[in-house]
């Protein structure tokens, strides 16, 4: 009996394994599935609600997501999200990337606002963020851009574990 004990909490374990290994992919999937548009509303910015979409929604109920989302912010893999600002006249691909970034931007609890809000973005969009907390969507095509972007993971990644994991509160997840 205690080997059929052992088989079947190897497979139980096995598989919650598995299952925590695919979380990337699901991020990654339903994130390239989710289509919004930015659009300029003539003040500079042009950031859709992107955590009140379903899918977004849904992701963010899910354990450690937001080192996911840290993870894939270096990702210039297209999604389904446009923008359109003044400087195109077509709608332009989003990065899955920037989408992560604009998800953590507007999930963060309120506690952590000081650190991340309140400096100053360059290109207008979220132009109230301090700097190591923000990459415009064409950094990487920028000199020095794959420095930049390690830089922006590293704080959101120094910020995940200063918080234990809990970026968001549990106050914030609840009103999801």
């Amino acid at each position: 009996m205690p080997k059929i004990a052992n088989v079947i909490l190897c497979t139980v374990m096995l598989l919650s394994w598995g299952c925590a290994q695919r979380q990337p992919a699901q991020v990654e999937t339903a994130l390239r599935q989710v289509s919004v548009e930015w659009s300029d509303d003539g003040a500079g910015g042009c950031l859709p609600e992107l955590v009140h979409e379903p899918r977004v929604r849904a992701l963010l109920q899910m354990p450690n997501v937001s080192e996911e989302l840290i993870a894939l912010l270096d990702s210039t893999d297209s999604t389904m999200c446009t923008a359109r600002i003044r400087r195109t006249s077509k709608p332009q691909r989003v990065p899955l990337g920037y989408v992560c970034l604009d998800i953590l931007l507007k999930s963060v609890h309120e506690d952590y606002y000081l650190t991340i809000f309140m400096g100053s973005a360059d290109d207008g969009l979220w132009t109230n963020v301090r700097e190591p907390y923000y990459f415009a969507p064409d950094i990487l095509k920028q000199v020095y851009g794959k420095a930049k972007m390690r830089a922006v993971q590293d704080a959101w990644q120094k910020l995940y574990s200063e918080t234990n994991g809990n970026i968001w509160g549990t106050s914030r997840h609840s009103e999801m």
